[in-house]
């Protein structure tokens, strides 16, 4: 990152949070840039969302993506708070709910930011 670059906006953090601040905020006309010491977003296991956040995933203009591979819609799932029997998790009227790689999500919004929004390294 070049001392002379002017950013009305430094993220730092170049994860699922992070990268869609930054895209938001590019939206709507807003130099920023993304600081993360990682040169590709951490692989995290078992990421899974209500239908209930497709009206804020459209909102967000991520909805096209999360219908993109490798997330895919799941009809439930099974699990145990404080007792060793797993129970079936109602997830909404609609019936289903998303998996979702976030690592994947990540890449393809950082993919919709110009290159030099993208910053790999640590700041000193």
């Amino acid at each position: 990152m070049c001392e002379s670059n002017k950013y009305d906006c430094v993220i730092i953090g170049g994860g699922i949070s992070g990268t869609v601040v930054a895209w938001q905020l590019f939206k709507q006309g807003l130099k920023v840039v993304i600081v993360d010491p990682q040169n590709t977003p951490v692989m995290h296991l078992a990421e899974s969302l209500p239908a209930s956040v497709e009206p804020m995933m459209h909102r967000l203009g991520l909805f096209e993506l999360l219908q993109q591979e490798p997330h895919s819609l799941h009809s439930g799932q099974l699990s145990s708070w404080g007792e060793s029997v797993l129970r079936k998790a109602p997830l909404s009227d609609r019936h289903h709910g998303w998996k979702v790689d976030k690592s994947a999500l990540t890449t393809q919004v950082q993919a919709q930011l110009p290159e030099h929004c993208l910053f790999s390294g640590k700041v000193v």
